[in-house]
C-alpha cells in the first residue's frame, strides 16, 4: 500500500525509501556506489556518453547539482568544477567572480536554475536542497519579474570568451527506469552549440576539422 501511494505521488527511489521507513518498513531500493561491480555496465554507458560527446562539453550531475565527472571539453570550459561540493559550486556560480562576469545572460540562467531546484525542493522536502536554494538566493539577490529571450524555444547559456559570445543549450539524459537511488538521481548533461561562434569554438578541438 505504501509503495502504491508512492507511485501515485511519482516519488523517486530515495523518497519511496523514506516513506517506507516512516511507515516502519524496510527500504526496498538499494543505493550503490558507481564504483560497485553491479554498476559497471551503467558506468560504461555514462563514460561512453561523455567520451562520445567530445569535442562538445558533457558532465554527470547529481541530485544537488555537483559535477561527479565530466569530459575534457567540459573541463576546458569550466575548469575546476569536477569534485566540488554543491555549496562550493553555488558560491562559484552565483557569487561575484569571473564566471558570473563571463555569463552574459547570468540572470536568465540563475532564474532557470532556481525554478528547477525549487520544484525539486517542493517535491522532495530535501533539507540540503532547501539550504542550497537559500544560499543561492542570498547571492543572487532580486531578479527581474520577466526575463528571457522569447524567440528561442530553449534557454541558452551565453558565455563571453574573448571577443565572441558562445551560446550553448543542454540536453539531459536520465535513467528513467532506475531502481537504484544513485542512478535515479544522476543526469548526464550534453551541451550543444546554439550559434556559429560556439560551433567554431568547440569544433576546432576535433582532429581533422
Amino acid at each position: 500500500m505504501v509503495l502504491r501511494l508512492a507511485g501515485e505521488l511519482d516519488l523517486l527511489p530515495r523518497e519511496q525509501n523514506a516513506l517506507l521507513e516512516a511507515a516502519g518498513l524496510r527500504p526496498v531500493f538499494p543505493q550503490r556506489s558507481l564504483e560497485d561491480s553491479d554498476m559497471a555496465r551503467f558506468r560504461q554507458v555514462i563514460e561512453a556518453l561523455l567520451e562520445g560527446h567530445e569535442p562538445l562539453p558533457a558532465a554527470v550531475i547529481d541530485r544537488y547539482g555537483a559535477v561527479r565527472s565530466a569530459n575534457k571539453a567540459f573541463e576546458r570550459l569550466t575548469p575546476g568544477f569536477v569534485g566540488l561540493e554543491p555549496e562550493e559550486l553555488v558560491d562559484r556560480f552565483f557569487g561575484p567572480g569571473p564566471l558570473r562576469e563571463a555569463l552574459v545572460n547570468w540572470e536568465e540562467v540563475a532564474s532557470v536554475w532556481l525554478a528547477r531546484q525549487q520544484f525539486e525542493a517542493r517535491r522532495t522536502a530535501d533539507a540540503r536542497l532547501v539550504a542550497l536554494i537559500a544560499r543561492a538566493e542570498r547571492l543572487i539577490g532580486p531578479l527581474p519579474a520577466r526575463i528571457g529571450r522569447e524567440e528561442l524555444p530553449v534557454v541558452h547559456s551565453r558565455i563571453k570568451v574573448g571577443e565572441h559570445v558562445l551560446e550553448l543549450f543542454t540536453v539531459v539524459v536520465r535513467f528513467d527506469t532506475a531502481n537504484d537511488v544513485t542512478l535515479s538521481e544522476l543526469r548526464v548533461e550534453l551541451m550543444y552549440p546554439g550559434n556559429e561562434a560556439a560551433d567554431r569554438f568547440f569544433r576546432v578541438a576535433r582532429p581533422g576539422t
